[in-house]
């Protein structure tokens, strides 16, 4: 691996003996992506050019599911392709938490949302496929 060129070798569970223990935990959280209790925001989507348009701002949960039925297109991972990037093993799932701006709009002036797609589209932030936000 020279001049940071070269990609490592993928993982594996084998890799290292603590991963079967943190993929113990994740259990509840693959019951909830099943289940659809939890939903992952597809990072390719807030990646797109001209995606500033189409969602200037973070929403809540319910206004991304009417969008994303109303307007025929993919913002969320079905749960069965949520379920394989948390299993990955190559870090692909991100979650976001912070306080709504205000009591009734999680990001009054687009600025969380902002700073998510300035990460996704950032070399450092390359590696996440879905987003998990604190939507309620």
């Amino acid at each position: 691996m020279g001049c940071g060129t070269s990609k490592p070798a993928a993982l594996t569970a084998a890799d290292h003996k603590g991963c079967p223990l943190l993929a113990a935990l994740d259990k509840p959280l693959v019951a909830a992506l099943r289940s659809g209790a939890i939903k992952l925001l597809r990072a390719e989507f807030l990646r797109a050019d001209g995606s500033e348009a189409v969602l200037p701002k973070l929403l809540r949960r319910q206004e991304l599911e009417r969008m994303e039925k109303e307007r025929r297109i993919r913002i969320f991972l079905t749960p069965k392709e949520a379920v394989a990037a948390l299993r990955s093993l190559s870090r692909e799932v991100a979650g976001l938490t912070y306080g709504w701006a205000s009591p009734d709009h999680p990001d009054v002036t687009g600025e969380y949302l902002a700073n998510v797609r300035r990460f996704l589209r950032h070399p450092l932030g390359e590696h996440a496929f879905p987003l998990r936000p604190s939507l309620t």
